[in-house]
């Protein structure tokens, strides 16, 4: 649960990056292209499996090669 949403989850959810709410995985995407590179360092805010809140520091990597993708 988070701000009174159920949402299924297995694991770690980013809530926040570097204090900057998330909502989906393409506002992270965005914020991630658009102000960092790959070795900076960065803060997420998760909520980890079980409803404890936490801060952690890493550090980004490249974004590995997916190949082509199949249309859809």
């Amino acid at each position: 649960e988070m701000d009174g949403d159920q949402y299924p989850a297995g694991g770690d959810v980013i809530t926040a990056i570097d204090g900057i709410k998330v909502d989906t995985m393409s506002d992270l995407i965005a914020y991630l292209t658009e102000n960092k590179r790959p070795g900076d360092v960065t803060e997420l805010e998760i909520l980890r499996d079980g409803g404890q809140r936490a801060s952690i520091d890493v550090t980004l990597a490249a974004r590995p090669d997916l190949g082509p993708r199949p249309p859809s």
